[in-house]
């Protein structure tokens, strides 16, 4: 299995919002959505982790061929609902190329304060295709 190195964002965004999943965008796309020019080798997002919605980003990470990025014994693990609904972030590679999921932007968002983050978010249009929530 080979992924790419760079992620292709407007494709894995696509992906994911045509699968309905909550997610705010964050990190160095996040950047770049505010007009910075830094560079970005993965896409970063924070999705809601209630259990309709990590069932949704597990469907699409699967589809996409998703497993850990940093497994140095090659054993080719994929995501689990458990660790996407846990806490810290998990650093994978996909057809499309990387992602990171995290459980958080900085401060604290559970799952009852998930709307804070949202509400605050800016819409992803700029790189999601005709099929992008809004």
């Amino acid at each position: 299995m080979s992924h790419p190195t760079v992620a292709d964002t407007p494709a894995l965004l696509a992906a994911l919002y045509r699968a309905g999943v909550e997610l705010i965008v964050v990190g160095g796309t996040a950047a770049q959505l505010h007009g910075s020019t830094l560079a970005t080798l993965d896409l970063d997002i924070v999705h809601c982790r209630s259990s309709e919605n990590v069932a949704k980003l597990l469907a699409v990470l699967n589809e996409l061929d998703a497993v850990h990025r940093y497994d140095l014994a090659n054993r080719h693990l994929r995501p689990t609902a458990e660790q996407l609904s846990g806490t810290g972030q998990l650093n994978l590679t996909t057809s499309l190329g990387s992602i990171r999921c995290a459980s958080s932007p900085p401060g604290k968002v559970t799952k009852s304060s998930w709307s804070t983050p949202r509400r605050c978010a800016i819409k992803t249009s700029k790189f999601a295709s005709s099929t992008c929530r809004r």
